[in-house]
């Protein structure tokens, strides 16, 4: 088999590399190819084509030299614009086996980094929500201690103050949960940054 180039197709390119560039053509006359040397050809890990001659195209035992010359060139003619034929053995050589574990190896190992990579913008996302929440609930809480503080100032009955009061620490204890929360996800985001450097591409 001739060395892929740029114009190769794809799937040439392929063959050329999983066959390590060597291809048997059998020509199917009269017998189909023995076992033994089918055998023999996938022990050495050579693919096979049987091509075979029609009945059409066969020629006359008995042809004179110039018959001869005429079939051979009308054989030539006819195989080099498309070859027919049926792939009776299709194996891999070593090193194509490994190179295909290899990208299938690295394809997953893409798929994790990406997923990774997905998982701290979602986390990012929450983040974000989250920092938007505590920030509404200190614009409630400075609202509230104003109040508060504007009730005392007018001595409010003391339930109305304390069912205030007991709203702040409300509001204080939810904002210290969300901080809580907050903290996590950024050592979490750290931790993801820092694993994903090692596998940036330089």
């Amino acid at each position: 088999m001739a060395h892929p180039n740029k114009e190769s197709h794809k799937i040439y390119n392929e063959l050329y590399y999983k066959w390590n560039g060597i291809l048997a053509i059998e020509i199917f006359v009269t017998h189909k190819v023995e076992d033994f040397k089918k055998y023999d050809l996938e022990k050495k890990e050579i693919p096979i084509i049987e091509v075979e001659i029609k009945k059409k195209y066969r020629i006359n035992e008995n042809a004179n030299q110039a018959e001869i010359y005429a079939y051979k060139s009308m054989i030539t003619n006819m195989f080099k614009k498309k070859i027919f034929g049926k792939l009776i053995s299709d194996p891999s050589n070593k090193e194509y086996k490994k190179m295909v574990n290899y990208k299938e190896a690295i394809k997953k190992f893409e798929d994790k980094i990406i997923s990774l990579e997905n998982e701290t913008i979602r986390k990012q996302e929450f983040v974000d929500i989250l920092s938007k929440d505590i920030d509404n609930l200190n614009i409630k809480k400075f609202d509230l201690e104003n109040r508060i503080e504007d009730m005392q100032n007018k001595e409010i009955k003391l339930l109305e103050y304390q069912s205030m009061k007991r709203k702040l620490v409300e509001y204080e204890n939810v904002i210290k949960q969300n901080n809580e929360k907050l903290e996590q996800y950024e050592e979490e985001k750290i931790g993801k940054k820092g694993f994903l450097s090692l596998f940036k591409r330089k």
